[in-house]
C-alpha cells in the first residue's frame, strides 16, 4: 500500500509539471487555440492596443488536470516575457487572456493563451498601462459578476478571492468588493 502511495504521488508530481506548449505567433494570422475546441472557455479583454503595435499569440496547456491553472498561466506570461525581450529589449503587456474554465477533466485541460504586445520600455504608455492593465481586469471580471442568487454569490466570492490571490486586487480592494457583494445580497 505504501508503495502505491508513493507511485501515484510521484506520477502526479511528474505530470504536474508536464505541459504543452504553442510557439509566439503573430496573432492577426494565428489561429486561437480555443477557437475548435469542445470546451471553449472565457475571454478576459485586459487592455487596448497601445497606439497599434503587433499583436502576439502565445498558448500554454497543462498535460494534466493537475496542474495549477496559475502554473499553465504563469509560464505563458514567462515566454512572452522572454519573447519581448528579445525585440530590442521591449518589454510585453497582456491585451487578452484566454482560458479554459470549467472542471478540468475529459481533456479540460488548464490552458491559457494571451494575445499580447511588446512595447519599449519606460515609456509613458508603459507607466500608463501597468497600472490600466490592473485596473481593466479588475473592472472587467467584476462588472461580469451579477448577482441573483446565492449560489452565484458564493461563486463571485470564488472569483474575488482568486483575483485577490492572483494580485489583481490589492487587499484593500479585494475587501471593499467583497463587502459591497455581501451588502447586496442583504
Amino acid at each position: 500500500m505504501r508503495r502505491l502511495t508513493l507511485f501515484f504521488a510521484v506520477l502526479t508530481v511528474g505530470l504536474s509539471g508536464c505541459a504543452v506548449r504553442g510557439d509566439v505567433q503573430p496573432a492577426a494570422t494565428s489561429k486561437s487555440e480555443f477557437e475548435d475546441a469542445f470546451y471553449q472557455g472565457k475571454e478576459f479583454k485586459i487592455a487596448d492596443n497601445p497606439e497599434g503595435y503587433k499583436e502576439w499569440r502565445i498558448f500554454s496547456q497543462g498535460a494534466t488536470g493537475f496542474v495549477p491553472q496559475n502554473s499553465v498561466r504563469g509560464n505563458a506570461i514567462k515566454r512572452a516575457q522572454a519573447f519581448c525581450r528579445t525585440q530590442n529589449g521591449y518589454d510585453m503587456r497582456v491585451l487578452s487572456e484566454h482560458r479554459a474554465s470549467g472542471a478540468k477533466i475529459l481533456g479540460n485541460f488548464p490552458r491559457v493563451e494571451l494575445i499580447f504586445v511588446c512595447v519599449p520600455p519606460n515609456t509613458e504608455v508603459n507607466a500608463y498601462d501597468r497600472k490600466s492593465m490592473r485596473r481593466m481586469a479588475r473592472e472587467s471580471a467584476i462588472s461580469k459578476m451579477s448577482v441573483d442568487s446565492d449560489k452565484e454569490t458564493y461563486d463571485k466570492l470564488e472569483q474575488l478571492g482568486r483575483l485577490h490571490k492572483s494580485g489583481v486586487l490589492s487587499d484593500q480592494e479585494f475587501q471593499e468588493e467583497k463587502t459591497r457583494l455581501l451588502d447586496k445580497n442583504r
